[in-house]
């Protein structure tokens, strides 16, 4: 009898554990597979992206969130290749890490930390990473992701730059990284699991 009690609360035991991790699991990566909504209004950005600017010159913006795991391979690949000398590049980085910021310094990109309310309230940017690119007549050109899949696999930031500047319109990719505002991260996982 005690042998079929223990049984019994070992598969309900797992009964329960199953849907539960399944859950945590699908909350944890969701934001990797699926992609987040790109913003629904873009006027807040281009009225506040052309404040950056320092020069005449094409204007990319990268949004980087140092807690989402989608962004150390693009950091790495934004480093590496440094900033183009005929392109103002501008890193808003959401945290504090000095040696990320001496890093894309030294790479020659401009550099500001922002936080997740800072982010949201000043340029209504609720994911990261989001790539801006701005005209050197500060038109907003692209606004969107970096990824053509949800893939960290190569960054489309060069390709984007060369056939909005060969004078070709293109669509925004999709967005897939993390939520950096709480009204997306609550959204994202109303259970307060990850955020």
């Amino acid at each position: 009898m005690k042998g079929m009690n223990k049984d019994r609360l070992g598969k309900i035991a797992l009964i329960i554990w199953i849907p539960l991790i399944s859950i945590v699991i699908s909350i944890q990566m969701i934001n990797h597979i699926v992609s987040i909504p790109l913003p629904e209004d873009y006027r807040k950005i281009q009225a506040q992206m052309p404040r950056l600017r320092q020069s005449e010159r094409w204007l990319m913006v990268h949004v980087i969130d140092e807690n989402c795991s989608c962004t150390k391979a693009l950091t790495k690949s934004l480093i590496d290749r440094q900033a183009q000398i005929d392109v103002e590049e501008w890193v808003l980085y959401v945290g504090r890490d000095p040696m990320i910021k001496a890093q894309f310094e030294g790479a020659g990109y401009l550099f500001d930390a922002e936080t997740r309310p800072s982010l949201d309230d000043r340029y209504g940017i609720e994911a990261a990473p989001m790539l801006f690119i701005l005209s050197p007549n500060d038109a907003l050109q692209y606004g969107g992701g970096y990824f053509e899949r949800p893939s960290v696999f190569r960054a489309m930031d060069q390709a984007l730059l060369r056939q909005i500047r060969a004078g070709n319109t293109v669509e925004a990719l999709p967005l897939y990284g993390c939520a950096v505002s709480p009204r997306l991260q609550k959204l994202i996982d109303p259970l307060g699991i990850k955020f």
